[in-house]
């Protein structure tokens, strides 16, 4: 299992449990319990050591529902200070409704870890009271809304230690290299950025700026899509399609 040497924190609750050697460790039983899961697969494996390996620069390719956003949640609550009431590691999705979805899987993971959302189409001052009552050490949002709080100084940028982008490819589909760039910049501190995708963008990420990067592949191969075809069936009748 992925485990990492965790200094100067109580042992986590939820699915870790502290090994003999003092390594934070998963629990696999509990990990079934909380999220219906047996066992880690391949890629969620490989994902983890790479991301405690240390490695500065990942790439994660892996169809979407293949659990991309437990193969990277599971090393970063491992890694998580839990003495430290700063935000620790930041979380790009593409749209509101998926930074809550990871943020309620991290909760299943382990509530003591402290998460929040950030989004647009609510008041950035509603969520700026939410960081200064939470103090999150991980925080979940969009592009545009992660660098608003940034510009307005509603939280250190100086102790996030590990920046994610999930769905990296809808995040360029959806016109959000600018703000991804902007997002790199404002983060000194950043050690290891990840990249998640279903599909590989075919092109060296521009994030990592030239710097070597570590590929985890468990995407379908370029001969598979091929063997994927949309048909469109074409009626005058509207309803009691008979095939």
């Amino acid at each position: 299992a992925p485990e990492v040497h965790v200094l100067g924190r109580e042992v986590p609750t939820g699915v870790f449990d502290l090994g003999e050697d003092g390594d934070v460790m998963i629990r696999r039983e509990q990990l079934k319990k909380r999220m219906g899961v047996e066992k880690l697969t391949p890629m969620q494996e490989e994902t983890g050591k790479a991301m405690q390996s240390g490695q500065p620069n990942i790439v994660v390719l892996s169809p979407t529902g293949s659990g991309k956003t437990l193969a990277y949640l599971l090393p970063i609550v491992q890694g998580i200070n839990a003495e430290s009431d700063e935000v620790q590691v930041v979380v790009v999705l593409p749209t509101r409704e998926l930074a809550i979805q990871s943020q309620q899987v991290l909760t299943g993971l382990d509530k003591r870890v402290r998460s929040q959302c950030c989004y647009g189409g609510r008041p950035a001052m509603d969520e700026h009271r939410e960081m200064m009552k939470k103090r999150p050490q991980v925080l979940f949002g969009t592009p545009g809304r992660l660098n608003d709080h940034i510009a307005k100084g509603n939280f250190s940028v100086y102790h996030v230690r590990r920046l994610i982008v999930d769905e990296y490819d809808k995040c360029l589909e959806m016109g959000f290299r600018e703000e991804l760039s902007a997002l790199v910049r404002s983060l000194p501190g950043v050690n290891q950025k990840v990249l998640l995708s279903a599909t590989n963008t075919q092109e060296q990420p521009f994030l990592f700026a030239g710097k070597p990067y570590q590929v985890v592949n468990y995407s379908q191969s370029d001969e598979n899509h091929e063997r994927v075809h949309i048909f469109q069936l074409r009626s005058e009748v509207t309803d009691n399609l008979e095939l």
